[in-house]
């Protein structure tokens, strides 16, 4: 049978790898998974907001503090990011069929990262079980 010192190694050992390893991955994979979820809000407001137009509205020209009429030609052109920091010119149909697309991909990906994120929670918990086990196994 091991002699304490050795399952004492194994315990930090093991705790150096929840701390340096699983701890920092998963709050990567939660930040990931939450910018995903923010990108996800940020298509489906445009798709509403893109349904309301009107030919006259109010636009916001700083921070939700300044507005001023607008008129707006619905065949007009707009900017639409569609990632890794490119903008593309999209007609209102365009931007729209767009969005639908990219918002099913994003869910697709969101998933996925949901999905990693219960695999490290996962890891998380049964390595702080099998710390408890070796801790009981020095108890004795």
């Amino acid at each position: 049978m091991e002699d304490k010192e050795d399952v004492a190694d194994r315990i930090a050992e093991y705790q150096t790898f929840v701390d340096q390893v699983l701890r920092p991955e998963l709050q990567t994979v939660q930040r990931s998974a939450g910018e995903t979820v923010q990108e996800l809000k940020d298509y489906n407001d445009l798709v509403n907001r893109l349904h309301r137009l009107e030919p006259l509205a109010q636009v916001d020209l700083g921070h939700q503090k300044v507005f001023c009429q607008a008129e707006f030609d619905p065949d007009n052109i707009i900017l639409v990011h569609v990632g890794m920091g490119f903008h593309v010119e999209l007609t209102i149909p365009e931007a729209v069929s767009f969005c639908s697309k990219r918002i099913q991909f994003l869910e697709h990906v969101l998933e996925t990262k949901r999905a990693k994120v219960k695999r490290v929670e996962e890891h998380l918990e049964s390595s702080s079980l099998i710390l408890q086990e070796l801790s009981k196994q020095i108890g004795r």
